[in-house]
């Protein structure tokens, strides 16, 4: 069995990339969130789906209106096979309580972006 893609992916890079992402401030996250996943991407949570840079950006909108002062946790148990990557992440409150933990699992598109994010909370709410 050969990788599909020319070259191999680099997921620590890639998991950084997808953090920096939602991690860019509001004015600028859209043109982050468009560097960082495919044109046509899909998002998929417990919580629902959405399609495209616009949906993302306003579904990360939501979750820091949600937990105000949020933050993630570096991402742990980074792996990657072919053109899949997966990893653990915690998201905090203000106060530093985790409120939700996760693990993703990203699927590569052959430019190197994010083309599909399958995020799955534990325990599952």
């Amino acid at each position: 069995m050969s990788n599909p893609l020319q070259t191999p992916i680099d997921a620590d890079k890639i998991v950084a990339d997808f953090y920096d992402a939602f991690e860019t401030a509001p004015s600028e996250r859209l043109q982050r969130i468009a560097e960082v996943f495919s044109d046509d991407l899909y998002f998929s949570d417990p919580r629902g789906q959405v399609l495209g840079h616009k949906a993302l950006d306003e579904m990360a909108d939501e979750i820091y209106e949600m937990f105000p002062g949020c933050t993630f946790d570096p991402p742990t148990d980074i792996d990657s096979h072919a053109n899949q990557i997966r990893f653990r992440w915690a998201l905090r409150d203000a106060s530093g309580e985790v409120v939700v933990r996760g693990q993703d699992i990203l699927v590569i598109a052959d430019d190197g972006r994010i083309k599909a994010d399958y995020s799955f909370f534990e325990p599952r709410p």
